[in-house]
């Protein structure tokens, strides 16, 4: 006996889908805690929408072991589906984009990413004070003495 399922089409609109206003990717640290959290807290809203995609770390940090991400950059960039056609994406690693180069980080995810804007937390920095005209600034970190 065939039994002949009963399929209706029904009519609907459809809204602008999620992150209608924003499409957000980050590229987060393998070895990362925390960045997940506080960006979805940070950016808490209904029409922005926000990615993550990890890229291989090593613990111990060193000027080569952040250099080494590099060979990483465009796998992790293409885990951010470019058919999302995001707005912005972040290489969250200040080290890494220092020892990499704030324009070489840029041009690698534009690779895979040609229309989105690219940062990362030293660029970031950089404008943001521009923006607030600050002359001065100090910086303290955690970097241990040694630091190669």
């Amino acid at each position: 006996m065939n039994v002949v399922p009963d399929i209706q089409t029904l009519e609907f609109t459809a809204d602008g889908g999620l992150g209608a206003r924003a499409r957000i990717g980050l590229i987060v640290l393998q070895s990362d805690q925390t960045l997940e959290h506080e960006f979805s807290a940070l950016l808490r809203h209904d029409d922005v929408a926000l990615y993550h995609a990890r890229i291989p770390n090593e613990m111990e940090v060193t000027c080569g072991t952040l250099r080494k991400m590099e060979a990483d950059l465009p796998a992790a960039a293409e885990l951010l589906p470019p058919a999302f056609e995001f707005g912005a994406i972040g290489y969250c690693c200040t080290s890494g984009a220092t020892m990499i180069g704030e324009a070489r980080v840029g041009s690698m995810l534009n690779k895979v990413h040609p229309k989105a804007k690219i940062t990362n937390p030293l660029t970031a920095c950089k404008a943001a004070l521009q923006a607030l005209k600050v002359k001065k600034i100090a910086l303290i970190t955690p970097t241990p003495r040694g630091y190669h």
